[in-house]
């Protein structure tokens, strides 16, 4: 329990520097996600895409409800509201986890080169790599899988450099939260 405590002082400490900031720059946490990612449409059938090997079938944009649980978590983390960030998981109990992704999402912001964008395609547990993620789950599975990628074209018409991950979203109550393990 102790741990738990100084994780979330160092944590507070650290997003209370990092809210000082923003009030300081003047930057809206939730604009500055909004000016992060393109559009699904504008990545389809760039090299970016080609290269990610998806199925167009089952990928699509986020709805917009899913964008707006980024945008309220990411804008949460950015200003160390831990009571909101308690709203936007699965299991209220792991909220902390939310400070790393947003840190992550941010890391992946900072890179001025390339294209940052996301996707969703539903859990399938006929989809191999699915079942796969889907293993780290004790309990329900989530209901999609967002995929968060940044990919740098590179000259020559090579294989774009990508680097990303993933999110696991799941409906509770009729809203989308991020379903934590």
């Amino acid at each position: 329990m102790a741990k738990l405590r100084i994780g979330t002082s160092l944590y507070s400490l650290l997003f209370f520097a990092s809210s000082s900031l923003y009030a300081q720059s003047g930057v809206d946490p939730e604009t500055e996600f909004d000016s992060i990612f393109l559009p699904l449409e504008r990545i389809e059938g760039t090299v970016c895409a080609q290269y990610h090997n998806w199925n167009p079938e089952t990928v699509r944009p986020l709805f917009r409800d899913q964008l707006a649980l980024f945008r309220r978590a990411y804008a949460a983390a950015s200003l160390a509201d831990d009571d909101t960030l308690r709203t936007v998981v699965t299991d209220s109990a792991n909220y902390l986890d939310m400070y790393g992704f947003i840190s992550n999402l941010r890391q992946l912001a900072s890179n001025e080169v390339g294209v940052k964008y996301m996707f969703q395609e539903s859990y399938d547990e006929s989809i191999e790599q699915h079942r796969a993620l889907g293993q780290n789950f004790q309990t329900a599975k989530p209901d999609v899988i967002v995929g968060i990628f940044w990919c740098q074209p590179t000259q020559g018409g090579g294989a774009p450099r990508f680097t990303g991950g993933y999110a696991y979203l799941r409906v509770v109550d009729g809203e989308w939260k991020f379903h934590t393990r």
